[in-house]
């Protein structure tokens, strides 16, 4: 493991991407890696270590110069470049034009064999018709992951692989999957963080990676173009219009010691934390968010270069210049995304609504989490670790025992996935094991005879 060969040391990686920028990506482990496009930087630090200051990592639309002296480990201070105001206006082909590009340069090297992580909305769709007409010595191939019930994830991509004439590929899970998918998406990512969406991801790069070295995403276009519900209930609330009822952020039940008693979901109107949804979206920027790192990793853990067009930098300065107008209004949202959509798609494609892709949260998700609960919380091992309040975690498992919900799912979920992180990276036994020994798995978690 990475962190496991970098523990003794800080290391700072500088990598090219364009001439004149300099990127900070995000924390591998506890060690900062360094993107740089400047020439001069990368013939004179390509790798540093020592005693040097961490460098706070970046998100996309951030850049950070670096000045040093005497060859020391370069000093630096970050800004943005994300405008603090949206222009008036945005013409639509700015947003394909920069998209486009984005695409062009990220399949400069013409890679033999690539594919696009393909959803049923019109993000994914985009970039996928882009690389099609970048590449176009190649079949593209796209990869959909979901369940086997009338999915609309699945059925969605479906027609949207046949009218761009892409080679699709679907993966079917079934709840009891995660018993090895969990682990091992976890294992890759070293994380506890997410639901069943990064098992999920990992189904599909396994899949892909039997038939690609290089895959797109569409991630990062919600974030840009205000495609999130979110997105359209606070613009709601700013316009006077009436908005959904959604579950309180506070309404999850805490487990670990030391936290709040145990409080369960309750419905709200959520108030607007921001005076535009230009001035959300800044923010959103501004948070670190570890879902684009994590797909990187999954991906990685195959061989796959994973490739983001809506994280190139021209293509997020061109998307925070836009105005709230041109992306959500009461006719729906990312409305600038699909008129520039429209000039490459079919129109099928473009008004597609897009979905959650995850599995159905029904009988058979409650019979894993509840086996798997029951497995990890009554085991000597986690009452031993003393660190959960187990009259919340009764609480979490009774609430799903009484009914399966959005909520009632994700609480169980992040009980198990904490207590798994726990014994594959706090139960120094089996971490030495893991790491020495690749007969190994990371599923041995969920052993009855794991500590």
């Amino acid at each position: 493991m990475l962190a496991a060969k970098l523990r003794d040391r800080r290391a700072c990686l500088v990598l090219p991407q364009y001439a004149d920028d300099l990127f900070v990506c995000e924390t591998i482990a506890l060690h900062p890696l360094v993107l740089s496009n400047g020439p001069e930087l990368t013939s004179k630090w390509i790798i540093s270590t020592g005693q040097g200051h961490q460098v706070k990592p970046v998100l996309p639309g951030k850049w950070s110069k670096v000045s040093y002296e005497d060859n020391s480990l370069p000093s630096e201070a970050a800004s943005s470049i994300t405008p603090a105001i949206a222009d008036a206006f945005v013409p639509v082909e700015v947003v394909a034009d920069a998209l486009l590009s984005a695409v062009e340069r990220l399949g400069a090297d013409q890679p033999p064999a690539v594919g696009i992580m393909l959803s049923s909305g019109v993000d994914s769709a985009l970039i996928a018709e882009l690389v099609a007409r970048s590449m176009k010595q190649i079949t593209v191939k796209s990869f959909t992951v979901g369940h086997n019930g009338g999915d609309p994830e699945i059925e969605g991509a479906r027609l949207t692989a046949l009218a761009l004439g892409l080679e699709h590929h679907e993966l079917f899970l079934e709840p009891s999957e995660f018993t090895r998918l969990l682990p091992e998406a976890m294992w890759a990512m070293e994380n506890p963080g997410g639901y069943d969406e990064y098992p999920c991801l990992f189904g599909l790069c396994e899949m892909a990676g039997l038939h690609v070295d290089v895959l797109f995403s569409g991630n990062l276009s919600d974030t840009l173009f205000g495609g999130m519900n979110f997105h359209t209930q606070l613009w709601k609330s700013l316009n006077g219009r009436p908005t959904d009822e959604e579950s309180a952020p506070n309404g999850s039940l805490t487990i670990l010691k030391g936290s709040a008693s145990g409080t369960r979901a309750t419905l709200r109107t959520r108030s607007p934390s921001h005076g535009s949804l230009h001035a959300e979206l800044v923010a959103t920027m501004d948070r670190r968010d570890e879902r684009m790192g994590a797909q990187e990793m999954l991906a990685a853990r195959f061989g796959i270069d994973l490739r983001m067009p809506y994280a190139d930098t021209h293509v997020v300065r061109t998307a925070m210049r836009i105005p709230d107008s041109q992306k959500v209004n009461d006719k729906g949202n990312k409305l600038i995304l699909r008129q520039a959509s429209a000039i490459f798609l079919p129109e099928e494609i473009v008004k597609r609504p897009k979905r959650i892709q995850q599995l159905m949260y029904d009988s058979a998700m409650r019979t894993w989490l509840l086996t798997t609960f029951d497995l990890l919380f009554n085991s000597a091992a986690a009452q031993k670790r003393d660190v959960y309040d187990y009259g919340n975690l009764a609480l979490v498992r009774e609430d799903l025992v009484r009914e399966v919900t959005r909520s009632t799912v994700q609480n169980a979920w992040k009980a198990i996935s904490i207590e798994t992180w726990l014994r594959m990276f706090a139960d120094e036994e089996h971490f030495a094991r893991a790491i020495s020994d690749e007969s190994v798995k990371p599923e041995a978690v969920f052993s009855p005879a794991s500590p």
